[in-house]
This record gives C-alpha cells, structure tokens and sequence, in this order.
C-alpha cells in the first residue's frame, strides 16, 4: 500500500494493469499529436525524390509519370529510338499524345541532361 500525506491509502495496482494504463495514455497523446497535425497537400504526397532522366528512362519508369501509361511511354521509348535524344520539352512536345497538361505534369518530374 502506498500512503500519502493527507490522501487515503492507496492499495498497488497489478503490474499489468499499470503498464495497459500506460500504453492507453501514449496512445492516446499520439492519437492527438497526429490528429492536429496538418494534412500534407498533393504536391507533397506526390513529389519525386528525383527528376527521371528521359533520355535513358524504361518504360517502366516513364509510367510513374503523372499521365503517362504503357502507350505514352512506348510512345516516347520509339521516338527517342527513332529521333535520338530529347533535348527540351518542345522535342517531347512532338509526340501525339504529350501536348497540354500532359505534358506540363511531366515537366518537374524529368530531366534531360546526361547522367553526371
């Protein structure tokens, strides 16, 4: 039993039921640190860790695009093939089918130069 000065005794708890006390605390304190948090906007769900080299990217890899599927992404392999490399976005520009937001959606998530 554990007395203090001027408080009724208090008889021990078990130890299980203590430590599920515990932890239904710090869940609680996460629960609302994360429920105050801000939610985190599009561009931050989405941003690249990197920019995708065009000129060597897999199809594969042209798919994580924003708007680009299997057939824009062939699409740009066969005229990279065909035309060599791209140099701007006015060269992938020339491609049926990457005019407009397509096109401006890939823009931050590519790059054109050579590997370093």
């Amino acid at each position: 039993m554990y007395t203090i000065p001027g408080m009724p005794a208090i008889r021990s708890a078990p130890i299980p039921v203590l430590a599920s006390l515990a932890l239904a605390g710090a869940a609680l304190l996460l629960w609302g640190i994360f429920r105050s948090a801000p939610a985190p906007s599009d561009a931050a769900l989405c941003a690249p860790a990197y920019r995708i080299p065009i000129n060597e990217a897999t199809i594969a890899l042209l798919e994580t695009l924003p708007g680009v599927g299997p057939t824009r992404a062939r699409a740009i392999v066969e005229a990279r093939k065909r035309f060599g490399r791209f140099r701007n976005l006015e060269d992938l520009g020339r491609i049926p089918g990457l005019q407009g937001r397509v096109l401006e959606g890939m823009a931050s998530r590519i790059r054109f130069d050579d590997p370093p």
